[in-house]
């Protein structure tokens, strides 16, 4: 078994070109690239056609362009570290408004719901959480916490948030507190929802928290004091890789928090991995991309690439395998 490079497009010119996970929708790929640029930090968002992998439109800020997603009104949002929010429309990047906090250094968007993004401060300067309407961007509500936030997860009128070493519950319609729980030995990371439990990955560990009470029902720890950023579920199945180059795979089945495998690559896992079928696949930053049988952990492929995984990932659509890398280059593969 191989990986057939059907299309592939590059951001050339650029130092230290680290890109994020390609988001696909409809006809187009959309992508971020951060690069260094005259001793600071540029960004770009590229829109290409799934087709021929051509340039359709692009945008370029002088700052860090964190993530981006495609929302309920059809149009481009994109949150950048330099304090603002923007939205796109899809088809020609034309801008169509624009939100500008009156802090600095905010985190990425959660995901949508009910026409609501919420976003919060990653440092110091910036120790707000915002929630805002994705039709006109204007500000439903603000509140204060302690800083250093990670990506903001909405679930049924509800925000999961890790800030530091706390994971709290909001209200999503007015920001109140719901409840609130310490990890006093890490700092939590993106919190995922999986069935009726909130996961929060740290350093080794990833802890699971009851959805509505937010008592801690269980713990997961690696064994490994390393960072666990991204975790996806398939099938009551956990999958997710750690700054070690460790690759893991943990049955949840009735919260036994049982482990299937875990494998070992010669780089750090930091990309979000993704699941077709029986395989999981993820890139580390040896310059790999990885097949494994998501039941077995036997190792299907590891394939040379161009590049560090870095902070991108694995997007499935189309039948088609797509993902970026170090460098600055978006593919799309097939498995032959």
């Amino acid at each position: 078994m191989d990986l057939k490079i059907i299309n592939e497009h590059h951001l050339k010119g650029e130092r230290n070109n680290r890109p994020r996970r390609p988001l696909i929708w409809n006809d187009k790929l959309y992508v971020i690239f951060v690069y260094d640029k005259k001793g600071f930090t540029e960004s770009r968002i590229q829109c290409v056609s799934i087709d021929q992998f051509e340039l359709v439109w692009e945008y370029t800020l002088s700052h860090v362009i964190n993530n981006i997603l495609v929302s309920s009104n059809d149009t481009l949002l994109a949150s950048c570290m330099n304090g603002s929010v923007l939205c796109f429309n899809l088809e020609n990047g034309q801008k169509r408004w624009k939100f500008e906090t009156e802090e600095s250094n905010i985190g990425p968007i959660s995901n949508e719901y009910k026409n609501k993004i919420v976003f919060s401060g990653i440092q110091s300067r910036a120790a707000s959480t915002w929630c805002i309407d994705t039709i006109d961007g204007s500000v439903l509500w603000k509140q204060s916490n302690k800083g250093h936030s990670y990506i903001p997860k909405i679930h049924k009128d509800k925000l999961y948030n890790c800030i530091g070493n706390d994971i709290v519950c909001l209200d999503l319609e007015n920001g109140l507190t719901v409840w609130t729980q310490n990890e006093p030995s890490t700092y939590l990371f993106n919190p995922k929802i999986v069935g009726q439990f909130v996961l929060a990955s740290g350093h080794g560990i990833i802890t699971i928290f009851d959805i509505q009470s937010g008592q801690l029902v269980n713990r997961i720890e690696t064994g490994e004091r390393s960072s666990v950023r991204e975790i996806i579920d398939d099938e009551a199945c956990i999958y997710f890789g750690d700054e070690k180059g460790y690759f893991y795979s943990y049955d949840l089945s009735n919260l036994k928090a049982k482990l299937n495998w875990k494998l070992k690559t010669d780089g750090a896992i930091q990309t979000i991995p993704a699941t077709d079928g029986q395989y999981v696949f993820f890139l580390n930053d040896d310059s790999k991309f990885y097949v494994i049988n998501k039941k077995s952990g036997t190792l299907v492929l590891e394939k040379e690439i161009k590049g560090e995984g870095n902070i991108s990932g694995v997007t499935i659509a189309n039948g088609k395998i797509y993902f970026s890398c170090g460098g600055g280059s978006v593919y799309a593969c097939e498995m032959k």
